[in-house]
This record gives structure tokens, C-alpha cells and sequence, in this order.
């Protein structure tokens, strides 16, 4: 919405304002504050969300009140927040990673990762393109832990709710926090108390939204590996396809809601799963190894050797476009063809 000619988020806006507050009373009042959130939001988005504020004349758009440079802040916020969520970078963010020619082939296609890992790991820092405070809630969630201790992790539940025993709690953890960022900086920390309160609250609230979401996942998976389907002949190869394209995809989703806490994920890095140019290496050399074998098999009149050299597969498997066809389209309209080509649908999410 516009507030004083600029270009405001709704949420964004009464959370300042409210902060001006809510820590000034009782906790009463604060839990009544905090609950009119959600009611106060949909009230300005009725009443002066942009979409009644913007005037198309002569197939432009203008936004009464509003500069363009306030305009070009707003786009660049917009920007910032995408960012964010897809895991790109701008040009001064992954200048250092960027100019490392391995480390660039390691990240080919998971341009992804540094982005989401330094949201998860950052320290408290200003972030002037969105014009609010930021702390990574893996970073937080951790120092909270380390600060109260794993015997006073209920802790954590008090500082979310607000309550004055979780206030107590970040007043030493910002006095804390405050000596830390002079002793490695020799600047003052300038974050006010109140702008702590809310942003440890907001980030430890997220990380347990992750946590949770990652556990329902693994539960989810385990479950549907209960319930596989009996091997014996009576199952069709379409069913026995389908279940394993189910389970490949939910694993699919924990292996990436679980790479920022697994170990075993930067170890699959070195397996050429994550990282491209080993992974083309070892395509190769199954092309080549497949092509000898049925050679050799001619050569010998083997055909069982010949049967199971399977050169057509692995030449697919290297092949963009191919490799997906035989994998996801050929085992379940196609599945004799499959078998004979080698092809077997894995539950396995191999992360490429």
C-alpha cells in the first residue's frame, strides 16, 4: 500500500507499528495485539492495497503520491524478496563464488544452494534493499540453543510466544549479542531491543515451520515404505513402476528439505550426483564399459553378455531429453520395452 509516498508491505508496516508498542505492555495486551494481526492486515488490503490505488490512463500505469525513485525501490525490493526464494544471486552476492572456475562447474545446477545456505546461516544484518533487519534462522535456532541449553530448550516456546520469561531471555541474548558484534567489529550494534524481539521470534518460528515440515516428509516416506507393494508375479510391472515413481518423488522432496541438515549431502557432492562434470565422466565411461562389453560378447558368440550390455541405456542416460523419456515415460506405457532396455524405475531421488 502507499504510506507517505512510498511503496509499503502491508504486513511490513504494521508490524513496525505495532513494535512501537506491544513490548511497552502487559502480556496480556500483547497476545490481544498480536492476535488482531491477521484482522488488521485484510482490513488494509480491502482499503488500500495497490490494486485500488493504481490509475491506468492511456495504457500506462501511475501510482498517485509516488516518485519513480521510490518506484525503482519498490521494484528492487520486489527483486530481493524473488531472490530469496529461487536461490539467485546478484552480481555483487556471488562475485566471490563466481570468479572460482571449479567451484562454479561444482554449482552448475544448483546455483541455488549458496543463496538458500546464507539465508539459513547469516549473521544479524541490515538488509537495505528490503529495509528491515535479517538473521538466519538456522543461525538462530542454533545460538538460541547453545545460549540456553539443551536442558531449557522449552525455552525456545517462551521466547516464540513472547511471554516475559521469553523476553528475559533475548534481553541477555541481545546484551550477548551486542558485546559479540563489538568485540569482532568495534562498532555498536544499532538494532533496537524491540527489532530483536521480533526478529529472533519470526526466525525461530520459521525454523520450526521447517523442522516440521521436514519430519512430516520423513514420516510421509516412511510410511509409504511400509506400504511396498509384494514382489511376487501376480503385480504387474505398470503398479510396481507407479509405486516406485511415488516414492522416487517424496524422496525427492526430503533429500532437498534435508540437504541443510544431512551431512550425507556434501558427501553425495563427491559422487557426482551434485556435481556435473563428474557425473558426465561417469556416464561416459558406462558408455564406453557397455559398448565393449557387447562387443566382446559378438566377438564370442555370448549372448547372454550381448542381453545384458544394455549400450542403448546408457547412451540415453547422457543424452538431455533421452534420459528423461526412458526413465519416466517408457516404464509405464511402455514397460516390456523398459525391461528390455535394462530400465528399472529406482524409489531412490538421486539428486542431479
Amino acid at each position: 500500500m502507499v504510506e507517505d509516498g512510498k511503496i509499503v508491505n502491508i504486513r511490513q508496516y504494521l508490524t513496525e507499528q505495532d513494535r512501537q508498542t506491544k513490548y511497552k505492555g502487559t502480556e496480556a495486551e500483547r497476545k490481544a495485539l498480536e492476535k488482531s494481526f491477521e484482522e488488521r492486515v485484510a482490513k488494509l488490503k480491502e482499503t488500500r492495497s495497490l490494486d485500488k490505488s493504481v490509475k491506468v490512463e492511456d495504457n500506462n500505469i501511475t501510482i498517485p503520491g509516488v516518485s519513480d525513485e521510490e518506484l525503482a525501490k519498490f521494484r528492487t525490493k520486489i527483486i530481493e524478496y524473488t531472490r530469496d526464494l529461487n536461490g539467485q544471486m546478484s552480481q555483487d552476492n556471488k562475485a566471490n563464488f563466481a570468479r572460482d572456475t571449479v567451484f562454479r562447474s561444482f554449482m552448475m545446477f544448483k546455483t541455488w544452494i549458496p543463496k538458500q545456505v546464507i539465508l539459513r546461516t547469516k549473521d544479524v544484518t541490515f538488509n537495505i534493499e528490503k529495509g528491515h533487519w535479517e538473521y538466519g534462522r538456522g543461525r538462530a535456532f542454533l545460538k538460541t540453543i547453545a545460549f540456553v541449553g539443551i536442558r531449557n530448550i522449552h525455552t525456545i516456546q517462551d521466547i516464540i510466544a513472547g511471554n516475559e520469561a521469553g523476553l528475559k531471555k533475548l534481553d541477555e541474548m541481545l546484551k550477548a549479542k551486542r558485546d559479540d558484534y563489538f568485540k569482532k567489529t568495534g562498532e555498536q550494534l544499532i538494532i533496537t531491543d524491540e527489532e530483536f524481539y521480533d526478529l529472533m521470534r519470526t526466525e525461530l518460528t520459521n525454523q520450526m515451520k521447517e523442522l516440521k515440515l521436514l519430519f512430516g516428509i520423513l514420516a510421509l516416506v516412511f510410511a509409504a515404505g511400509a506400504a511396498v507393494p509384494d514382489d511376487d508375479d501376480s503385480l504387474d510391472d505398470v503398479t510396481r513402476n507407479r509405486y516406485k515413481y511415488l516414492m522416487k518423488a517424496m524422496n525427492k522432496i526430503q533429500d532437498e528439505l534435508s540437504f541443510y541438515y544431512s551431512p550425507t549431502s556434501m558427501e553425495s557432492m563427491t559422487k557426482g550426483s551434485i556435481i556435473p562434470s563428474l557425473g558426465l565422466l561417469l556416464k561416459a565411461q558406462n558408455i564406453l564399459s557397455s559398448v565393449a562389453k557387447e562387443s566382446y560378447g559378438y566377438a564370442t558368440d555370448d549372448e547372454e553378455m550381448m542381453k545384458k550390455a544394455y549400450p542403448l541405456k546408457y547412451t540415453f542416460n547422457i543424452m538431455p531429453g533421452f534420459y528423461q523419456v526412458q526413465t519416466e515415460i517408457l516404464p509405464f506405457f511402455f514397460p516390456e520395452v523398459a525391461k528390455d532396455m535394462g530400465i528399472r524405475v529406482t524409489a531412490e531421488a538421486r539428486q542431479n
